[in-house]
């Protein structure tokens, strides 16, 4: 898919380009299950329970990331870099918790384009899914803590142009992949099943008779292998496009609901966001175009049913992007009024509490929201990472009073489903070559900007993983005297000490560190290995 195409992926979504998030490498790595060490990624949805001050970081050079929260503070980042139209490719970066960069590694496949759509955490790291557009191949790969890959699949003989899989989840080692189509209809969407070895696969594939779909967004539904997915229907042959909502597990789609918003005949109707609220209810973003473009709000339990519902409006229109639960069970909706980016809280019944837009963002807003590992609030938008307060202020948002709510009612159509659960789909492994990591990430507004380390400062660690004793760069490089000091990656201090004959790291708990050399700017990942 080129550059116009993209394009007119963005403009088809009827999102505002900034906001917009649709459709997004093996060279022989060690084996995921290879690792000595693993995280447990505990409490990645407990509410927060420390106060979180609004900041943002942008990240150079970089349209489309994800985050994948780290049990001991911080994330791994994936960005999709793109210097021209035939030299894409991903990075993979570590920071802590308080922002500090180490870039891990960037990757290309072997063939020019590549495309990120999704990333979600596993234990051993994080499982990513992409499309080569030699062929629209579908793909997923899982990237280790150190960078380094574990493995990487594709995937052919998927139908209906619905073959990039858009949205991930990921329960422990299990991992759970929908498609979807860039800007684009199809008449079928498949479930994909594996886990963290990428050893087995499982596919379903879902159809409605006489319709095209696609899916954008999602959420868990609360029990294992079970997922809520929200996005756009019409008729086969027509442009009369509605919103879409689904339920979907094991078995395939269990329910699908039709949702006419009342936008004009040519005009796009969507759900652009979910989520599962801490009652097991879930809360739903909707959008429909039109002279103004409006939003919805929906709450819903368990099997669809509409337990409330808002209408949200602005005489400069509203898209909506996405949507999340805070602290005190009001709900916080990202989103453009106009082309004014904006957050907008409201009750969970739909009234509205506030509104904030925007008054600085260059990079455009929030497309994206995620808990961190201790709960606290996180959002992504074009380039940009925004750390959110408690109660949902971001910074750089300033009042708002334009925007209005109003209380509406729901009148669903369900749909009939059809499920196929041994669809003919084949796997591959695929090539990844490696490429230097490059790019920064500065602060925007809030706290104090950190500059990523280069890959000329990055220094290599080994053995990976280590035991009692751990060297860095090549034999010689590090002089006996030289002071380095460790830190976790929650950004504590856990060690400082002369390298020696390498560092003794005897007194430290397995998990993830970072190694730094104050006096030459320099810095190495490493892995504890158990004892």
């Amino acid at each position: 898919m080129d550059e116009e195409k993209r394009s007119a992926r963005d403009k088809d979504k009827h999102v505002h380009p900034d906001l917009a998030f649709g459709g997004r490498r093996t060279s022989a790595d060690t084996p995921a299950m290879d690792r000595v060490f693993t995280f447990a990624l505990l409490g990645l949805f407990a509410p927060s329970v420390h106060a979180q001050s609004p900041e943002s970081h942008q990240l150079g050079n970089s349209a489309y990331l994800r985050l994948s929260p780290l049990a001991g503070g911080g994330h791994l980042i994936l960005s999709e870099r793109r210097f021209g139209i035939d030299s894409s490719h991903a990075q993979v970066l570590l920071v802590d918790a308080g922002w500090n960069v180490t870039p891990l590694a960037a990757r290309r496949f072997q063939y020019p384009l590549w495309y990120m759509f999704d990333a979600a955490p596993i234990p051993t790291g994080m499982v990513v899914s992409g499309a080569l557009t030699s062929g629209s191949i579908p793909q997923l790969h899982a990237v280790d803590m150190d960078g380094s890959l574990a493995w990487v699949t594709g995937f052919a003989g998927m139908q209906h142009s619905q073959h990039r899989i858009a949205m991930l989840f990921s329960e422990g080692p299990a991992i759970y992949g929908y498609t979807s189509q860039d800007g684009f209809f199809g008449s079928g969407m498949y479930r994909v099943e594996a886990e963290q070895t990428g050893t087995s696969f499982a596919f379903r594939l879902t159809t409605v008779s006489n319709t095209q779909f696609r899916f954008y967004s999602g959420a868990m539904a609360g029990t294992p292998a079970e997922h809520v997915l929200g996005g756009s229907i019409r008729n086969t042959g027509t442009n009369d496009y509605d919103a879409l909502l689904g339920h979907f597990d094991a078995s395939g789609a269990t329910w699908m609901k039709r949702l006419d918003l009342g936008a004009p005949v040519s005009g796009i109707e969507q759900v652009s966001g979910v989520v599962r609220m801490t009652n097991g209810e879930h809360a739903w973003a909707l959008m429909a175009s039109g002279s103004p473009a409006r939003g919805y709000f929906l709450r819903m339990d368990m099997d669809g049913n509409p337990l409330a519902g808002a209408v949200i409006e602005d005489p400069a229109g509203i898209y909506l992007a996405a949507i999340i639960q805070l602290d005190d069970g009001s709900l916080l909706l990202s989103g453009s009024r106009g082309n004014t980016p904006i957050l907008i809280r409201l009750t969970d019944t739909g009234s509205l509490i506030s509104t904030m837009e925007c008054s600085n963002c260059t990079t455009g807003g929030i497309g994206r929201f995620q808990r961190d590992a201790a709960g606290d609030l996180i959002a992504s938008g074009s380039s940009v990472i925004f750390v959110l307060s408690a109660d949902g202020e971001a910074c750089g948002y300033v009042p708002n009073n334009t925007v209005t709510s109003s209380p509406y009612s729901p009148a669903f159509v369900d749909l009939a489903p059809v499920n196929n659960l041994t669809p003919t789909v084949t796997t591959t492994d695929l090539i990844m070559l490696e490429r230097d990591p490059v790019g920064s990430i500065a602060q925007v507004c809030g706290a104090t900007g950190i500059q990523e380390a280069s890959g000329r400062s990055t220094l290599a660690a080994y053995p990976v993983p280590c035991g009692d004793r751990l060297w860095l760069g090549t034999p010689g490089e590090v002089a006996r005297n030289e002071w380095v000091v460790v830190h976790d990656l929650s950004g504590a201090l856990v060690a400082d000490q002369g390298y020696g004959d390498g560092l003794d790291v005897r007194s430290l708990a397995p998990g993830m560190y970072v190694a730094v050399l104050p006096r030459l700017s320099q810095r190495a990942l490493f892995m504890r290995a158990a004892d």
